[in-house]
């Protein structure tokens, strides 16, 4: 789970861990692919084993409260590939060590307060940072069938500029996938799995369909902004999406937008609740998608998709 970057918080989550906890530090690394792969086996221990992952700004990156066994896993896997192994310590026997440590961190750089700054930050990003690839499974397999491109989480607090960074950024996802000098850049799709692709409200650009022309169970879903739901043109970029070979379907940080899709045949990205919604039959697009790693285990029916590690 993602958290929010200060170190006031992490002081504060260090303090509620209980006693034998271990918390892993991996410094700065300069390679952008060196920074994602440690990024992915840190996540995946904290899957796999309990605690938070905490990816710090252009910096180093924490996993905090790992297990023992998936700690060790995520440590010898990035000492043989990438030749750097994050630092291990114990709480609370290592935390006058620990908070040496994150006393000579960099604070994360202030957030933007207006759209100039937001645009400038997202022009900024390196390709390499501006998108995140997810993997999901359907029914109680947990192999991958489906991959997911979307934009960076810069965790900004204020919700109209949340937006405006998740438009800005896909953009730079749709220019860099349509650009092959950009492309090798962004994470590497794998073959054969369906692909689910986050959009800005304005759909794609043009008629430059990118991943269409699959069909059945294979085609691609274009996830949109559920604001996109009440504007006048959606009907017809629905349409067009359809024409094209996509799947239309809607990302919200909210479950129960659900109810607001019912009987259109369109998809929701969501956390899951608790309790299964109401769901019409699907058809060759699952209705829902589970995204996080909470997962209940109603999300593992047929025809719907749950997030699994990487």
């Amino acid at each position: 789970m993602l958290m929010k970057t200060a170190i006031t918080d992490v002081r504060a989550t260090l303090r509620a861990l209980p006693p034998g906890s271990l918390v892993l530090t991996m410094p700065d690394l300069p390679d952008p692919m060196a920074r994602r792969v440690a990024l992915a086996f840190l996540e995946e221990a904290a899957a796999q084993g309990g605690g938070h992952v905490l990816p710090w700004p252009r910096g180093a990156q924490l996993l905090l409260g790992a297990a023992p066994g998936a700690a060790a896993r995520a440590s010898e896997a990035l000492g043989r590939l990438i030749g750097a192994r994050p630092a291990t310590w114990t709480l609370p026997g290592d935390a006058a060590e620990l908070d040496a440590w994150l006393d000579g961190l960099s604070p994360p750089a202030p957030q933007p307060t207006s759209l100039v700054a937001l645009e400038a930050l997202c022009a900024a990003l390196p390709v390499e940072e501006v998108a995140r690839l997810s993997f999901f499974a359907e029914g109680p397999d947990p192999r991958p069938v489906a991959q997911r491109l979307a934009p960076a989480d810069l965790a900004l607090e204020d919700p109209d500029l949340r937006a405006q960074a998740r438009a800005l950024l896909c953009r730079r996802v749709l220019a860099a996938l349509t650009d092959p000098a950009l492309r090798g850049r962004l994470p590497a799709l794998r073959p054969g799995l369906r692909l689910l692709l986050d959009l800005p409200l304005a759909g794609l650009p043009g008629s430059r369909m990118v991943g269409g022309g699959r069909s059945g169970r294979a085609t691609p879903i274009a996830l949109l902004p559920l604001a996109a739901l009440a504007e006048p043109r959606f009907p017809a970029l629905a349409q067009d999406l359809a024409a094209a070979g996509w799947h239309t379907g809607f990302v919200s940080r909210d479950a129960e937008a659900v109810g607001l899709l019912a009987g259109g045949g369109y998809a929701l990205a969501a956390p899951p609740p608790a309790a299964p919604p109401a769901l019409p039959p699907s058809g060759d697009a699952p209705l829902f998608i589970a995204l996080g790693r909470d997962i209940p285990a109603w999300c593992r029916a047929p025809g719907l998709l749950w997030e699994v590690p990487a």
